[in-house]
This record gives C-alpha cells, structure tokens and sequence, in this order.
C-alpha cells in the first residue's frame, strides 16, 4: 500500500508539472494593430472576359505574354517502339559452357574455412557449406580430382591431382 501512494505522490507532481507546462507554451493567436487593406474590399475570381468559354480552366486563361506550352504527342498513349529500336536490339549473346576447373572454384567458393586443429601433429580443418561442417585432414579430396595437399593456421590448399591448379582458401 506504501508503495502504491509513494508512487502517486510522485506522478501527481509531474502530471501538475506537465499540464502547467502545457498553458504556459499554448500558442495563442496574436491581434494587429492595423490592417494592411480596407475590411470593405473583399477579393474575388477574376471575371471572364466577354465571349470567352466559362468552362475553361484557369491555366487557359493566363494573360498572352506568357509562353504557351504545346504538346505534339499524346502523353498518355500506351508506348509503340518503332521499328528502328526494334533493329537496334542485338540477340542475348550465349556465354560459353564453364570448364571443369571454373565449376570446381564455383564449388569451393561455397565452402567457408572456419579454422584448423592440431591432433596428434595432424592439422585438421574445418570447411562450413550451409548448415554442414566438414573436418579435412592432408590428403583428402574435396571434389573429383582435387586433393587437400596443405592446411595452415590461416589457410587451406587444394591442388589438382593432375595439373598444376591450385586453390587457396583463406580464413573467414
């Protein structure tokens, strides 16, 4: 119960602090000495001029020593290419089917090198590729033709088994 009115007898002040703040920083509308034209005059649209259209919008009934805009196309017409952009279009150019090697890089890029452990004076190390973990020990292969040959503290190194590719891939 102490704690219930100890807890109003602080919000009640700041509920008073807040509603005096509230008066004191009201706009209030503020009154001018004198008026800068005659109560009498009262502003009213411009009348049209004799035999004109009533209808017309008042972007037409500008005076004549403004510049006119006109438009030779019709902007809301669903768009026609013509035939020359047609001509310009070159056919989708094919890219050449990737070598064995570039599939094998493509595949190895997926792999994320997490680090390495030394068991036994064998290093091993730790390959992520989405939610699998690899552990890749010297002499393993990753893939058809690619063997682990060397895994540092900041690196691992696959070789081709047969030429000289070889791939680095360093720490994340």
């Amino acid at each position: 119960m102490n704690r219930t009115k100890l807890l109003l007898c602080i919000l009640l002040p700041c509920f008073a602090a807040s509603l005096l703040y509230a008066v004191v920083r009201m706009p209030r509308q503020r009154m001018v000495d004198h008026l800068t034209y005659p109560p009498q005059h009262v502003l009213s649209p411009r009348k049209p001029a004799p035999g004109s259209d009533s209808r017309r919008t008042d972007a037409a009934q500008q005076p004549a020593d403004t510049a006119a805009v006109t438009v030779r196309r019709d902007l809301f017409a669903p768009f026609k290419p013509t035939k020359s952009a047609k001509q310009l279009r070159r056919p989708p150019s094919v890219a050449p089917p990737p070598t064995p090697q570039e599939i094998v890089h493509q595949q190895l890029r997926n792999f994320r090198f997490l680090g390495t452990f030394i068991r036994q004076n064998v290093p091993i190390a730790f390959l992520a590729r989405g939610d699998q973990v690899l552990l890749v020990r010297v002499g393993d292969k990753l893939y058809d033709g690619y063997q682990v040959s060397a895994i540092t503290p900041d690196a691992l190194t696959v070789h081709a088994i047969q030429g000289n590719d070889t791939i680095t891939l360093q720490l994340n």
